[in-house]
């Protein structure tokens, strides 16, 4: 076996991922702004340019008109709308390039769907041998195109005004803007350069991979891990990753055990203890900024004896209004994306404690959801215990998993804990496709094909669908008061400390170390039991399902939702499930969801940071207070 001719096939995307990786750190060091959207903005170009090759337009028009294109969205998004969160900490500015990324798309799939192509280049049929492989003229110039780029934006940083202006921004922000520097200008000249590194990037990954958009979006993730090696500063240490990490994936394909694993080479990270990314990269433990009142909803006081068993009965009185609303006038179709809403509110609700109570961002959350049904599947078919067994093993599972992945808010924090999930929700992915979900086969890993797959049986009480609604309802409240009752009781107010400041919560004899894990637990627990809720639901589940994006997603309606009041948890659930079936029963493309969750995220974090939740307390306050004026009259 011969490693020589993946190793140069390799260089080619190792080059595409190295120029993403710089185009991602250039932005980073001139604005703060990791950005999620990347590989979209490269995507939108790359179909332009293969719908003008279509038209029998010149090649040369057509890559000109890619670039364009991706540098026109990705200034219009870094002048109009980047700036609306400049007074945002870090985490919620990457977050909130989520939004252009869901509408990108949704675009792109409505205009020219899902459907894998290739773009060609004439450079495709061109080579040249080396050591007796053929290398494409397209790998050489992707080659060379990562070296130049890269050696311009250097000479950029180090030797122009620009450049200065942009080495000041990432040292402090404050002060470049005291002594004179153009803060809109330098940041907007920032997002134009990140536009043209990521159509270029696009148009070599439509042609040396393929153009299909949530794929190329989704690459922008072997990008960030690039990054991360070059600890999102240096350009040339960036890059060199960029370059290993294609290397790596081309080199373990020849190897049958470990080809169906390659991918999970781009997931990684590294983070040294103590190390500090300055103003951008540790960022800010407060979270969404909010208002007085919406601080004293959002964090929890101690509550008195009169008033806790109170507030926790309105988790059952909701779900049972809901679940009564839904019985009545839902028809099979409904019941059965009301059951999958509820069941996804639990993941929510794991999310809200993380980022609600703490402020710590997981984006490997929907990777947690899929341990918990892969867990429930497997212990299911194999030993076939009371539906309840499987799914409790299923949530515990999913619970230590949660505090393996949680590991290192033990010593991070901000934007490098949220990547460091991501890369485990990204590898996650990749190994549990090439493990596959249990079908219905013999045993704990056994398979079945055709007429011999089995699906998981619902718990006998419940076997239909009305009453598997009514079941997970049931399962889902005694969720919820779990997690209700650690916000508003002692663990909540140290969680609350903490996310004031460690030193603080340290200094009132809190343990920050057990709280956090604990926090990590609780969230992977109620993942995995959102998991066995949906594996019953359905029956089976596919791996391909529980991807890296759907993580990001998922945070992103956890925003829309709520994280601060429970029940923005049933509303992230819905917005999930209930939405893409309303609109497809309406006869809707299911891009226009995407699309509309987009622009829902970048709402809520611009004007809305309590989400549809906090709209909703904020109103019953006011009608409330305006009662109560009434009466005194």
């Amino acid at each position: 076996m011969t490693f020589l001719p993946f190793l140069i096939s390799g260089l080619g995307i190792g080059a595409v991922y190295a120029l993403s990786g710089v185009g991602l750190v250039v932005l980073f060091r001139a604005t703060g702004v990791l950005n999620f959207a990347f590989g979209a903005f490269g995507a939108i170009g790359a179909h332009c340019a293969w719908q003008l090759l279509e038209w029998k337009i010149p090649l040369a028009v057509a890559i000109l008109a890619a670039v364009v294109v991706s540098t026109a969205i990705s200034f219009l998004y870094g002048r109009i709308f980047a700036p609306m969160l400049s007074h945002r900490d870090t985490v919620v500015r990457a977050v909130g390039t989520l939004a252009p990324a869901l509408v990108l798309i949704a675009l792109m799939g409505i205009i020219w769907g899902e459907l894998p192509r290739r773009l060609q280049f004439p450079t495709d049929q061109m080579f040249v041998s080396l050591f007796g492989v053929r290398l494409t003229y397209t790998r050489i110039i992707a080659i060379l195109l990562a070296v130049v780029m890269v050696g311009a934006i250097t000479l950029l940083l180090n030797r122009t005004r620009l450049g200065l202006d942009m080495r000041a921004l990432a040292n402090d922000r404050d002060l470049s803007a005291i002594l004179g520097v153009r803060i809109l200008y330098t940041e907007t000249a920032a997002w134009v350069i990140t536009g043209i590194f990521s159509g270029f990037a696009g148009l070599l990954l439509a042609d040396l991979v393929r153009l299909q958009g949530t794929f190329l979006t989704l690459l922008v993730i072997p990008a960030i891990a690039a990054a991360i090696l070059g600890q999102l500063r240096s350009l040339w240490e960036t890059a060199v990753a960029g370059l290993l990490i294609g290397i790596a994936e081309a080199a373990l394909t020849p190897v049958s055990w470990i080809s169906p694993y390659r991918a999970a080479a781009r997931f990684h990270y590294r983070a040294r203890r103590g190390h500090d990314l300055g103003e951008y990269g540790q960022g800010r433990v407060e979270g969404p900024m909010m208002t007085s009142q919406q601080t004293i909803q959002a964090l929890p006081e101690r509550v008195s004896v009169a008033r806790f068993p109170k507030q926790l009965l309105q988790v059952p009185a909701t779900m049972a209004l809901f679940a009564a609303v839904v019985t009545c006038l839902a028809n099979s179709y409904w019941l059965s994306a009301a059951t999958s809403a509820v069941a996804l509110s639990l993941s929510v609700a794991g999310l809200a404690i993380l980022y609600g109570q703490l402020g710590l961002v997981s984006l490997c959350q929907f990777a947690l959801v899929g341990v918990g049904g892969w867990v429930t599947l497997r212990v299911g078919h194999a030993f076939h215990p009371p539906f309840e067994i499987s799914l409790l093993a299923g949530g515990i599972v999913a619970s230590v998993v949660g505090l393996a992945f949680g590991l290192p808010a033990l010593r991070l924090r901000g934007l490098y804990l949220a990547l460091v999930t991501l890369m485990l929700a990204g590898a996650f992915q990749i190994i549990i496709s090439a493990w596959g979900f249990p079908d219905g086969g013999n045993g704990f890993l056994g398979r079945a094909d055709g007429s011999g797959r089995a699906m998981l049986p619902r718990p006998e009480i419940a076997e239909g669908a009305v009453g598997y609604f009514l079941y997970v309802c049931l399962a889902a409240t005694i969720a919820l008061l779990i997690a209700q009752w650690h916000k508003l009781g002692r663990p909540g107010r140290a969680w609350a400390l903490i996310r004031k400041g460690e030193t603080v919560a340290i200094a009132s004899g809190v343990n920050v170390l057990t709280y956090k894990a604990w926090a990590f637990a609780l969230s992977g627990f109620l993942a995995g039991v959102s998991g066995a809720l949906l594996a019953g639901n359905v029956g089976q589940l596919d791996g391909r399902a529980f991807g890296a994006f759907e993580s990001l997603n998922l945070f992103a309606l956890a925003i829309v939702g709520g994280v601060y009041n429970w029940y923005g948890a049933l509303i992230a659930g819905l917005l999930l499930r209930a939405v893409p079936a309303l609109l497809t029963d309406l006869g809707i493309d299911g891009y226009v969801t995407i699309g509309i969750f987009g622009v829902a995220l970048f709402q809520a974090l611009a004007t809305a940071p309590s989400g549809i939740a906090g709209q909703i307390a904020s109103l019953i306050a006011r009608l409330r207070f305006g009662s109560a004026k009434e009466r005194a009259r």
